[in-house]
């Protein structure tokens, strides 16, 4: 039941702290406009069935649920893969010695080879010149043409900085 405190509909309304009178017509107009746009921003039974047909039932998530769980590990488990292996894995200092002694049979091996082709290359030079030698000799006694001894002395092995 109305109050008998409420104006009749077709009286002007005043309110209170402004000068201008709002009619029953204006009121009305204003209430349609946000009831507008109140249907505006609500949803339609369309968008709600929509919705509904994207949603899974309470079923449907149990069973997802469960078959991730189903694959996950247990957090026990996982410490005891952990810790496995933390015990395979080797520390930094060991790769660090075992590095160090690496680099140390590296240089050990380098420098055997560097010696054997220092020795190698030393015993090219002495047989340069020899050859060297044996051919200055020929030339002089004339065993040989100049000419002959310059083309064995531009080979490269025997290239002599006489």
């Amino acid at each position: 039941m109305i109050s008998s405190n409420y104006p009749p509909l077709n009286s002007q309304l005043s309110v209170p702290n402004m000068e201008k009178q709002i009619t029953n017509q204006e009121l009305l107009r204003a209430i349609n406009k946000s009831f507008s746009e109140i249907e505006q921003k609500m949803a339609t039974k369309d968008d709600l069935a929509t919705l509904e047909s994207r949603m899974v039932s309470k079923d449907e998530f149990r069973a997802e649920i469960q078959a991730i769980k189903s694959v996950m590990v247990t957090k026990d488990e996982l410490k005891t893969e952990f810790s496995k292996f933390e015990t395979r894995m080797v520390s930094k200092d060991y790769l660090d010695d075992k590095l160090f002694a690496l680099k140390g049979e590296l240089n050990t091996s380098i420098k055997k080879v560097d010696d054997r082709v220092n020795t190698v290359a030393n015993q090219i030079s002495a047989v340069a010149n020899q050859v060297g030698t044996l051919v200055n000799v020929l030339r002089h006694k004339k065993v040989i043409s100049p000419t002959s001894a310059q083309q064995i002395l531009v080979v490269r092995p025997f290239l002599t900085e006489n």
